[in-house]
């Protein structure tokens, strides 16, 4: 953040080493003064040589950085003034009517920002004031009681689905991290030749396609067991206020859906959010989620696709891979009726939290906020 009376930008690049000391490769400084404030820029900056640098060193060409820039100004007043925002908006959360809050509502419908910038920004003001899980409560039971059909429930990109997902970036980032990382380390490091793919092996010159495919099975099955035993022996290690929410959607699903026809439901709820839109895109772009530094190289990326589809398939209680994908995971089916008997285990002991349980849910919020 750049306050009014720092009217100049600096960025510096340097090129990361992990092995050594990071490599300075130039800076630009930007003059906000000359930017019209809120139009986006396309500008080419020459880098510039370090302000220490002397001699003839500094006449090296360093090249040019292309950025995209966009000057906003916010005015930040004193808490006071914003006492009457805040109770409002605590109360919004408060409205529990079946067609849910009809502030949340109207934001919903008329927001054209992107919805994660909006999602965010609702997560950690109710965290800052301890009332993150009525948000999300409220949320929640708008789009479950305007669902007819579970096989859709939270698989949109809705205000609910988006708030849930940053709520859980939020809290349980460190969590992630314990759990699997470890095994992504494994499999960046490792680097083996893991593909089922026959078709693809053989247009790859692989003349024995049926052995590889054989030792990527076995491959593939001891990563799947390294990552399931990582994640479902992690119930202690999950965050209270996590539990708690997923607690609290259970509930919610099993309260709409009921029957023996829709046993499964809370199931797929909670997997839904914990699996599908947490630790499966990990898997998939450990990067994005601060667990490595740098993108994987071809044959490890395809070794996290495959891992992460057989989490898929198990989170979404698929003892069988029907072979529809692009890739048949059917000889993975051998681990399956296992894998997915496990995460149902798993969802029924993270659900069972009380409040005492839990930790005192609105001092660990502000304990969350107070390290973002």
């Amino acid at each position: 953040m750049v306050t009014r009376q720092h009217k100049t930008l600096k960025v510096t690049i340097y090129n990361w080493d992990k092995f050594t000391h990071n490599h300075f490769m130039g800076q630009i400084e930007i003059d906000l003064s000359e930017l019209q404030m809120d139009q986006r820029y396309k500008t080419w900056y020459r880098l510039q040589h370090s302000d220490h640098l002397k001699g003839k060193d500094k006449k090296k060409e360093l090249g040019s950085l292309r950025l995209k820039v966009q000057c906003h100004e916010e005015r930040i007043l004193d808490t006071q003034f914003y006492t009457p925002f805040v109770e409002f908006m605590l109360n919004v959360v408060d409205d529990k009517r079946p067609e849910g809050c009809a502030v949340l509502t109207a934001l919903e419908e008329v927001m054209t920002m992107d919805r994660n910038s909006v999602a965010h920004a609702l997560v950690r003001f109710y965290l800052a004031h301890g009332s993150v899980l009525p948000l999300l409560d409220v949320l929640t039971l708008r789009e479950i009681n305007s669902t007819s059909k579970p096989a859709t429930l939270f698989r949109g990109n809705s205000l609910a689905s988006k708030s849930f997902d940053q709520f859980m970036k939020i809290v349980a980032l460190p969590y992630l991290h314990a759990t699997i990382a470890p095994v992504i380390d494994a499999i960046y490091t490792e680097k083996k030749l893991c593909e089922l793919d026959t078709e693809q092996l053989r247009q790859s010159n692989k003349s024995s396609a049926g052995k590889v495919v054989e030792s990527s099975v076995a491959l593939l099955g001891e990563y799947t067991k390294l990552m399931m035993d990582s994640v479902f022996s992690s119930v202690d290690q999950c965050p209270g206020l996590l539990r708690m929410a997923l607690r609290q959607l259970w509930a919610r699903v099993a309260e709409r859906f009921t029957g023996a026809e829709h046993a499964n439901v809370p199931y797929l709820a909670v997997s839904g959010f914990l699996f599908l839109r947490f630790f499966v895109p990990a898997v998939l772009s450990p990067k994005l989620f601060a667990l490595r530094e740098e993108h994987p190289d071809q044959r490890t990326e395809r070794t996290l696709k495959l891992l992460a589809k057989v989490m898929q398939n198990a989170s979404n209680l698929q003892e069988e891979d029907g072979g529809k994908g692009a890739v048949s995971m059917h000889p993975m089916n051998c681990v399956m009726p296992e894998s997915v008997a496990r995460v149902k285990t798993f969802i029924q002991s993270l659900v069972q939290i009380d409040q005492k349980e839990g930790g005192c849910v609105r001092s660990h919020d502000t304990a969350v906020m107070s390290r973002e």
